[in-house]
């Protein structure tokens, strides 16, 4: 019998929706657990056992069910969804939410792992699923399943550092990090940063979120545009002080007498950046603002992307960079130790302060002009993703994480009385 696995994850997100699609890939029985209070669904669910808040249409074949709670609880969930859209000050919806959404789900939860028995369970960041997770352990106590925690960017790196954050979340994150019993990381910093917030568990080191990507499928999107790279791809999310996008629209504004042959394409815009870029469109900038698109179109403009560019303060392994690697793009990045993990700077790409837009604006000229460093960024960008987001290797790595450490391992001090498993 399949081994079966309960995911606590946002549904929507393209990591939650490629890892999930990674375990249904090497064979498991998962289910997802939405801890959002609001619902989309990820292109890459599919096929798949969904708990969420509400129902809603789904376009696949999906099995929705909602959350079991009472009607309080549906309807304290229902307020908090109608204040979220009334609340126009509240920009960092994901921040706002993540105090509330793991007391709202945790009861749902906790009867979710009663009935249905997963032998592991695996949340995926620590806002809001990792908070609902460790309430759940916290009453079930032993006989709660083997847990992993999945460690994203801003798990512990902005809301355990950031002086604003730090109050309100530095409990929460010590108890994921106390009761979990297996840890893995997007990127190594937060392999340590896990060790001196109180990790008690096993650490497994770290993993690329998304599960990496299949080769052949990265040399099919190549091969459909050889051409010259005419394009440059923008990270437009503006989060103070996760992502500042708006930095990016400034120093490309001042280089638009620059850019003539070119196309810059806005991705993953906030509405201040869509403005702003539309506006400046109208006055004849080469610049345009790209849809949501199907994931195979998205990494399709990666690969016409001489270059790419995204600044933000705090972030692992960000997407938006692997992105790039796999289709030999060269990334213009903000400085950060995670990034560090995979861009030297002046060899595979180009680092900046995520504040210094003269900065960003030399750097941005250097991808323009050097046609020599660009191509040998690129070339080493494809090594990269060669040897390290092959798809294929980290399903047999997650495979053996999972069957051969995490199922073997005694966990005799949180076992001792009746277990689920």
């Amino acid at each position: 019998m399949a081994l079966r696995i309960l995911v606590a994850g946002t549904a929507a997100s393209v990591h939650t929706g490629r890892f999930v699609l990674l375990l249904q890939e090497i064979g498991y029985d998962v289910r997802v657990f939405n801890c959002s209070m609001d619902y989309a669904e990820d292109e890459h669910i599919r096929n798949t056992h969904l708990y969420v808040s509400h129902r809603r249409a789904s376009a696949n074949s999906n099995v929705l069910q909602k959350w079991p709670q009472p009607l309080l609880t549906e309807l304290t969930c229902y307020a908090w969804r109608l204040w979220g859209r009334v609340d126009s000050s509240k920009q960092q919806t994901f921040m706002t939410w993540s105090a509330h959404d793991d007391r709202l789900a945790a009861s749902s939860l906790e009867k979710i792992v009663r009935d249905w028995l997963p032998d592991l369970v695996i949340s995926l960041k620590m806002q809001n699923d990792g908070y609902a997770v460790a309430k759940v352990r916290e009453i079930i106590g032993d006989g709660f399943p083997r847990w992993l925690h999945f460690n994203w960017g801003t798990d512990i790196a902005y809301f355990g550092l950031d002086p604003i954050e730090r109050p309100k979340h530095i409990d929460r994150i010590r108890a994921v990090l106390e009761k979990c019993d297996f840890h893995i990381a997007d990127c190594d910093r937060d392999v340590r940063l896990a060790r001196e917030f109180g990790l008690k568990g096993e650490s497994l080191g770290s993993c690329i979120a998304t599960g990496g990507f299949e080769s052949d499928q990265l040399s099919e999107i190549r091969g459909r545009h050889p051409g010259p790279r005419r394009n440059i791809v923008v990270k437009g999310r503006h989060w103070p002080p996760v992502g500042v996008g708006m930095n990016i629209v400034q120093a490309l504004a001042g280089l638009t007498h620059e850019l003539g042959g070119w196309r810059v394409k806005f991705m993953m815009c906030t509405p201040d950046v869509e403005q702003a870029v539309k506006a400046l469109a109208a006055d004849g900038a080469p610049f345009e603002v790209l849809p949501r698109l199907p994931y195979d179109e998205l990494l399709a403009e990666f690969a016409q992307a001489r270059f790419t560019i995204s600044a933000t303060n705090v972030d692992g392994t960000p997407l938006f960079l692997a992105e790039t690697i796999a289709l030999g793009s060269v990334p213009v990045h903000s400085d950060l130790d995670s990034v560090r993990e995979w861009v030297r700077d002046g060899e595979n790409g180009l680092l900046f302060a995520a504040s210094d837009i003269e900065g960003l604006k030399q750097k941005i000229r250097v991808a323009l002009r050097d046609d020599a460093f660009v191509e040998t960024a690129s070339r080493k960008n494809l090594n990269i993703a060669t040897e390290r987001m092959n798809r294929q290797i980290i399903r047999d790595h997650v495979r053996d994480l999972i069957e051969h450490r995490i199922m073997r391992a005694p966990i005799e001090a949180r076992r001792r009385a009746g277990t689920v498993n």
